[in-house]
């Protein structure tokens, strides 16, 4: 996993080599007043990847990565897991500064361990929410002492 080294900046384009490629990223922001989003185009050569990619905590970024190994995705230092936000320009950064929110590129092998344990995680959650409305063995009418007697 490699921390891209984003700037508070609305607009920034990093030049880099990923597994292998060379990758220009080009990170955005675009929108009204206050309702903003930022974005992310991504190439490698001359070829573009995908363009206007939402930047959304938690999720992959890019929805098909064909032609690129790899997938980059957002962290929000500042937040739980379940309550992370969109980012704006000037909470970006890195370790190294401080910033909240966080660019990541993961290998596909890496990408795929972090979807497998968030989906295991969303599921724990959802069982143990439905859990806490189910009956347990205690409260069944059934004695667990007439079926020990009847097998015998």
């Amino acid at each position: 996993m490699i921390e891209i080294p984003l700037q508070r900046l609305p607009n920034q384009e990093l030049i880099m080599i990923l597994d292998g490629q060379n990758v220009t990223l080009h990170v955005y922001q675009r929108g009204l007043a206050d309702v903003t989003h930022m974005y992310l185009d991504v190439s490698v050569g001359s070829t573009i990847v995908q363009q206007a990619a939402p930047l959304i905590p938690r999720v992959g970024i890019l929805s098909t990565p064909k032609d690129f190994a790899g997938q980059f995705r957002l962290v929000d230092t500042a937040a739980k897991p379940d309550w992370q936000t969109n980012p704006t320009y000037d909470e970006l950064g890195t370790a190294a500064n401080q910033g909240r929110y966080r660019l990541y590129y993961l290998t596909a092998d890496e990408d795929s361990q972090v979807e497998a344990a968030r989906t295991e995680r969303l599921e724990a959650a959802a069982l143990s929410e439905l859990a806490t409305g189910a009956a347990t063995v205690t409260d069944s009418p059934i004695d667990p002492t007439e079926s020990e007697a009847s097998d015998g």
